[in-house]
């Protein structure tokens, strides 16, 4: 096979040699470029899935937080984002695979007779085993989200980060916050006794361990994504975060005076109430932000896999000129001495055409002399055998 292939190749012509040294040049460019641009298209599509995601987690974040924080948002706002949260579950839920769990915490959301009621009047928080489920189904849905939606699997460390606190750490911190509540109305029916004194200490100094533990996590995390994202990350977050650590440290002062006193009194219940609900909305404003912020990586990463790819395809294009280019030149380089070689050629064969000319002249005259000769001597004879006729006469 291969004596073949060597026989066959040793057939070509050079000019076809050379083609076929860029056609394989060319096949190995078209190869290799298309891997890299099938890698960069497979990212922007998990990093487009992932922006799928952080839009589900903001209208989950703003239907959730609209139920918790006073004063509860304007009707016409909460209608606004019931209608955004029916439009992301029909376009993506099929998709994430969250179909159900949306759906659960759909019907944990108040109807819209409880919601009216809610807004009108003295605002007023759901009952304690409404936001229970409020709350549980929400962080069941957010954690299903981040996992079917990628973001849980994000390859950038900045918005790997950002989307721990936005879809991890805050909904663990929401949840944290309404077992806060329910502690408050607890408290409310503590008597004096030792033991029931000591219950409500212990309960108290757990919860705000607990404040703290996740708080901690919080800050942790906002320092990896600083570091990563840098200075633009930074300023992005940099209030929300602030405003939201500075209610928690707050919040934890709140329960432990009140873990110190003996009784809790109205105006303690008073303030640490008016602690929780600041800690919610800084919560509110520092996941909205987290989440604004988490989208502008994410369609940056787009455009930045978009920039890579033309980048690959003009290398490509580029590559596939120069090699063009230095097999036109090598073909010059063999084509120059060819000509010059049949140039020569040409003129030898017309020099041996004027000696064969030449040659073919020279034998021509040479029989017309042997011709004329023989023809003197045919002469020469006659004349002599008449000279002998003519001296016979005489005689």
């Amino acid at each position: 096979m291969m004596s073949r292939f060597s026989v066959w190749l040793g057939r070509l012509s050079v000019g076809r040699k050379l083609m076929l040294i860029y056609l394989l040049d060319l096949t190995a460019v078209i190869f290799v470029s298309g891997l890299l641009i099938s890698e960069k298209l497979d990212s922007i599509d998990f990093t487009r899935k992932e922006v799928v995601g952080t839009a589900y987690v903001e209208a989950v974040r703003q239907n959730l937080m609209a139920e918790l924080v006073l004063p509860h948002s304007p009707q016409a706002q909460a209608v606004q984002a019931r209608e955004r949260l029916a439009a992301v579950r029909s376009a993506h839920d099929a998709a994430l695979q969250s179909a159900e769990v949306s759906a659960n915490f759909v019907r944990t959301l108040p109807d819209e007779a409880t919601a009216g009621a809610l807004r009108s009047g003295a605002p007023a928080l759901l009952p304690l085993i409404a936001e229970r489920h409020l709350v549980d189904s929400a962080r069941t849905l957010l954690t299903t989200v981040a996992n079917q939606s990628n973001l849980i699997l994000d390859p950038d460390l900045d918005s790997y980060y950002v989307m721990s606190i936005t879809a991890l750490r805050f909904p663990e911190l929401v949840q944290v916050l309404h077992e806060g509540r329910v502690l408050m109305q607890q408290l409310g029916a503590v008597d004096g006794s030792r033991g029931a004194r000591q219950v409500k200490e212990s309960q108290l100094l757990t919860l705000a361990g607990r404040v703290d533990a996740v708080r901690q996590g919080i800050e942790a995390d906002y320092v990896q994504a600083y570091v990563a994202g840098g200075a633009p990350l930074k300023q992005a977050l940099q209030a929300g975060q602030a405003g939201l650590l500075a209610q928690l440290q707050t919040y934890q002062v709140a329960l432990s005076q009140l873990a110190e006193a003996d009784m809790p009194l109205p105006e303690d219940l008073k303030g640490l109430a008016d602690a929780h609900q600041a800690a919610l909305q800084a919560v509110d404003n520092a996941w909205a932000q987290g989440l604004v912020a988490l989208t502008g990586l994410l369609h940056a990463r787009v455009d930045g896999l978009y920039t890579r790819m033309a980048l690959h395809l003009g290398t490509a294009l580029l590559l596939l000129a120069a090699i063009l280019s230095v097999v036109y030149l090598v073909a010059a380089l063999i084509a120059r001495p060819l000509s010059g070689l049949a140039e020569v050629a040409e003129q030898v064969d017309v020099n041996l055409d004027r000696v064969a000319h030449n040659a073919a002249a020279t034998g021509q005259m040479a029989q017309t002399v042997a011709e004329v000769a023989r023809t003197a001597a045919e002469l020469a004879r006659v004349a002599e055998d008449q000279n002998q006729q003519v001296g016979q006469f005489r005689v």
